[in-house]
């Protein structure tokens, strides 16, 4: 039963509901693994007991052949998230001690789905920051070295992402405004996801900002993002923002199958030519000219790696490196200067 912790999600629900493990063999495993990892800085507010107690009662709730997916999973929550009766500081001295009497959404659904939770994740200090160094409890370690130097994990969600990657938990919640999910996620080589805003409930996370505050899973893998994003989503009438809109099985998506999908965004970095160049975003200014025409036959230079699009339906005719060591294309039709899509 050795290095249950190093499971992903979807292997662990498969193994719970054939009874090859338990979930308190699994949250045992956690455990030990959290208690042998302090130096990572991760884990802050452990809840051992807790723990045990929601792994037991998932174990019956798997025995009688009818659980969530996600149910008997151990997961790190991060330290923004209100979790009754346990420390929710924000990583910050302003709430030590804070214990609420009430449980965020987010990680509400997560329980109602019978997950376990191993105790509260580290983090910038109220979310402002990007490699968790701004923390009351002390840097977050990122568990991959290359030498002997300490590296960050990224942040705001960097004890999230070192949990995970370390193996700490199966999963971990995380928050991102601007990049704090996406970036640790990075950092560490797992995977992080930033919900559509109002698909996860932000009532009971602690606000950064709250016109872009989205939660999201950090897993292992993209299939566990899937599974565990689900738990966690649905409308939430406690907040104004959250979407009415049915939570769909986002693990069934995961067909491999890209028939009909388009690439959106690309960085012309190898020639291309016959290239489509179509459904812009927005506009790029024109190294020289600012927001231009491009006209008929006209070259587009720019910065080597610069993404390059034109609106409309564009043909590129031609497309190499430029004298200066700047993209070259070669539209076929008048067009405007816009982020580019191959």
């Amino acid at each position: 039963m050795g290095e249950l912790n190093k499971l992903t999600i979807s292997e662990a629900r498969d193994r719970l509901r054939s009874k090859e493990i338990s979930s308190v063999e699994l949250t045992n495993s956690c455990l030990a693994e959290i208690d042998m990892a302090d130096p990572l800085g991760a884990f802050v507010h452990k809840t051992p007991e807790l723990a045990l107690a929601q792994a037991e009662n998932a174990d019956e709730r798997l025995s009688q052949g009818s659980a969530p997916d996600m149910c008997g999973i151990p997961l790190g929550i991060k330290d923004l998230f209100c979790t009754k009766g346990v420390e929710s500081q924000a990583a910050s001295r302003i709430l030590e001690g804070f214990k609420p009497e009430y449980e965020s959404t987010v990680s509400q659904n997560l329980l109602d789905n019978g997950t376990v939770m191993l105790g509260k994740l580290n983090m910038d200090e109220f979310a402002m920051g990007s490699s968790n160094e701004t923390s009351v409890y002390g840097d977050v370690i990122n568990p991959w070295k290359i030498d002997e130097r300490n590296l960050t994990p990224g942040g705001s969600s960097g004890g999230s992402a070192a949990a995970v990657a370390a193996d700490l938990c199966l999963a971990a919640t995380g928050t991102d405004t601007g990049g704090s999910i996406r970036q640790p996620a990075a950092f560490t080589g797992i995977v992080g996801i930033k919900p559509t805003y109002g698909r996860c409930s932000r009532w009971g996370v602690i606000a950064f900002a709250s016109s872009l505050d989205q939660a999201g899973p950090m897993t292992k893998t993209v299939r566990d993002g899937a599974i565990m994003l689900e738990a966690m989503a649905g409308h939430d009438p406690k907040d104004s923002t959250s979407v009415s809109l049915p939570v769909p099985n986002f693990e069934a998506m995961l067909t491999g199958n890209i028939k009909g999908k388009s690439i959106t965004k690309s960085l012309m970095k190898t020639p291309i030519n016959g290239a489509r160049l179509s459904s812009p975003f927005g506009m790029r200014k024109h190294p020289i000219d600012g927001y231009n025409k491009m006209h008929r036959g006209t070259d587009f230079a720019a910065p080597k790696g610069t993404p390059i699009m034109a609106s409309g339906n564009g043909i590129v005719k031609k497309a190499g490196w430029c004298g200066g060591g700047g993209n070259c294309v070669k539209i076929k039709h008048n067009s405007t200067y816009q982020t580019v899509y191959a």
